[in-house]
Parts: C-alpha cells; structure tokens; sequence
C-alpha cells in the first residue's frame, strides 16, 4: 500500500481509509492567489521517493477499470465502497493521473489557446516569460508545452507520481510560484474568485511540462492506457452518479 496524502480546506467528505494524513490548508491571507500550491512546502518534505497518492478533500484518483469515465461524481456513501487498491496504479507503474484532452473533449487547439478562451492571457504571458527568465524552461520547451494538445488535471496535487519527481518538480516551480505571486498578485488579487486563483491554473500546466516529460521518457514517448485514471469527484450535495458538475 502507498502512502497517501489528503489536501484539504475543508473536513475531507473522503472515506478516511483512502489517505494516512492531512495537509491543512485553511484561508489565510494569501489563500485566493495560492489555492492548491499553498501545500507544496509541505507535501515536498512528506514524500518518499517511491510512489505517493495526492488526492484532495473530495477528489481521488480511481483506476480506470472501477470507473471507465475520466471523471464521474459519486455521494459520500458510494466513496465509502472504494478500496484502497483501487486508488493505486496498476503493478508495475507509479502513476495514476487523469488527462484532460482540450481536442478529445470538444475544445480547441492546445494549452496556450485554451488558456486564452478561459482565462486572462497576460497572465500566461507573464508566467512563461517569467518561467525562462528563471531558467525553468527553455524556449524550444515552452514552446512545445504551449502547443501541447492536454494537460494533466491538477498537476501534481491529485493523483499518483513518485515522490522523487515530485520534489524535483517542486524543487523548480515552488520559487516560480512564489516570484510569480510578488510581481503580479497586485494584479491578479482584483479578478473574481475563480480567475484570482490563476497560479493555482499555472502550475497544472507548468507541473504536467514535467509529469509528461518523466512519463515520456519512461515509455518511449507514449502515455500508456494504465496510467490513465478517472477522476472521482465526492458530493454531499444531491448530485447522482455521473459527470462532475
């Protein structure tokens, strides 16, 4: 069984079998620019080097033969009937994570182009100029990543990846984040609740430049079936089994 960690704001509607411990992250003052990264430090100081499971207050990862959807919303008594195991990747794999295809799924283009349809562009601009002057990408890679056709949901903080990627990851984007926040959060502090928290959007799309690159280089530029899950989604509210809404 591999370690699991729970990142939660809120009391976890997850079955508590599915993770060992919590990482709290209650509003505070920079809460609204640093939602989801604001536990990086800490999960980076938790991790084995092996295998570890990230999962969220009401979202986990579930192997793609228990749910054969990429994502699926079930209420807190159906969360109870999933098994540890069922959260972890198949034998012989150390991850588990959902990919979201703008293409597949009906949207245009690749990264840069949808961030541009959902969310403010001078924001993307700003963090990939940033990411180079940092020397966290090169141009030829950000470049490739602005045309990569998906990205893995949630970057690094929901499902399963080996703990020593993960802290090489954070290794580099932890300042990035912390740099992109004093230069722009004057900024970016004014938009509404959802558009306030777009570094928590950056490092799904900075994190998946890294995750896909580990994963290609595993497997020999492909991302097998088997480490492709569905992400599950737990409601208390009167949602039935399904679509995430």
């Amino acid at each position: 069984m591999i370690p699991s960690l729970c990142i939660a704001h809120k009391p976890p509607l997850l079955s508590a079998k599915l993770y060992d411990a919590i990482i709290d992250t209650p509003p505070r003052e920079d809460y609204q620019t640093h939602v989801s990264v604001v536990a990086h430090p800490s999960i980076a100081l938790l991790v084995p080097d092996g295998p570890v499971n990230i999962c969220g207050y009401r979202k986990i990862m579930v192997r793609k033969s228990v749910c054969v959807d990429s994502h699926r919303t079930i209420n807190v008594g159906q969360a109870r009937g999933i098994g540890r195991e069922q959260t972890e990747p198949m034998p012989g794999h150390e991850f588990l994570i959902c990919m979201h295809n703008f293409v597949k799924l009906g949207g245009k283009g690749d990264i840069k182009v949808q961030w541009g349809m959902a969310h403010h562009m001078v924001d993307f601009i700003d963090a990939f100029n940033l990411a180079q002057e940092m020397g966290i990408l090169s141009l030829q890679e950000r470049v490739a990543l602005e045309r990569e056709p998906a990205l893995v949901e949630g970057g690094c903080s929901m499902g399963v990846f080996p703990g020593r990627l993960i802290k090489d990851i954070f290794a580099k984007t932890i300042p990035f984040y912390r740099e992109f926040a004093k230069r722009h959060q004057g900024r970016f502090k004014n938009y509404d609740p959802v558009q306030r928290r777009c570094i928590a959007f950056l490092a799904e799309r900075l994190e998946t430049h890294f995750i896909l690159k580990e994963i290609r280089a595993r497997y020999g530029g492909e991302i097998p079936p088997d480490i492709v899950g569905c992400l599950t989604a737990v409601s208390d509210g009167p949602w039935a089994a399904g679509t995430m809404p």
